[in-house]
C-alpha cells in the first residue's frame, strides 16, 4: 500500500513527460522572417516630385519630357515639347522612349495632372532600366516665371541651350 502512491506518482511524471526533448537536444533555430512582398504601386500615397529640378532638367539639360496622361489632357494643355504616351503605354513603348532619350541613362522628366500617374511612370521606367528619371508632378507645377509658359491651351517651356 506505500508503494502504491510512489508508483501513481512515478506513473505521471512518465505520461506527462513523454513528450519532451532531453536536455542534450539544442532547440530549433527560429524560422526566418517571411520576406516582405513587392511593394505595389499605391496610388493613395502621394509621389515624390521635383517641380523645380524636373524643370531645370528640361530647360538646363535637355531632358526628354513625356506627358503620360491621356490625350484629351495633352490637347488641353501641356507643356511645348513634351512627348505624349499614356501611363498604361509606357512599359510597352520603353525601347521607343529610350530612343527619343537617346538611352536608358539619360535624363527623363515625367509629368501628369498631379504626380500620380507621372510617379507610375517612373517606376515603370526604372523597372525597365532607365537610371536618369525624375518626376515633375503635374502640368501646373511647372513654374510660369520669367515669361517661359503661360496659361491657356499650351504650357510653354524655352528650347534647352
Amino acid at each position: 500500500m506505500k508503494l502504491l502512491p510512489f508508483a501513481l506518482g512515478t506513473l505521471l511524471l512518465v505520461a506527462c513527460g513523454g513528450n519532451q526533448k532531453p536536455a542534450d537536444t539544442p532547440a530549433p533555430a527560429p524560422a526566418e522572417p517571411a520576406p516582405e512582398p513587392a511593394a505595389a504601386h499605391d496610388d493613395t500615397v502621394a509621389p515624390t516630385t521635383d517641380p523645380a529640378e524636373g524643370k531645370r532638367l528640361v530647360t538646363e539639360e535637355g531632358a526628354l519630357l513625356l506627358d503620360v496622361r491621356t490625350a484629351e489632357e495633352y490637347d488641353a494643355k501641356h507643356i511645348k515639347g513634351a512627348k505624349r504616351i499614356g501611363v498604361d503605354e509606357v512599359a510597352a513603348r520603353a525601347d521607343e522612349i529610350a530612343e527619343m532619350a537617346g538611352g536608358k541613362d539619360k535624363p527623363i522628366v515625367v509629368y501628369c495632372g498631379s504626380g500620380r500617374r507621372a510617379s507610375r511612370a517612373q517606376e515603370a521606367l526604372e523597372d525597365a532600366g532607365f537610371s536618369a528619371v525624375t518626376n515633375l508632378g503635374g502640368v501646373d507645377d511647372y513654374a510660369c516665371d520669367g515669361g517661359d509658359c503661360h496659361e491657356g491651351s499650351e504650357v510653354t517651356v524655352p528650347p534647352a541651350e
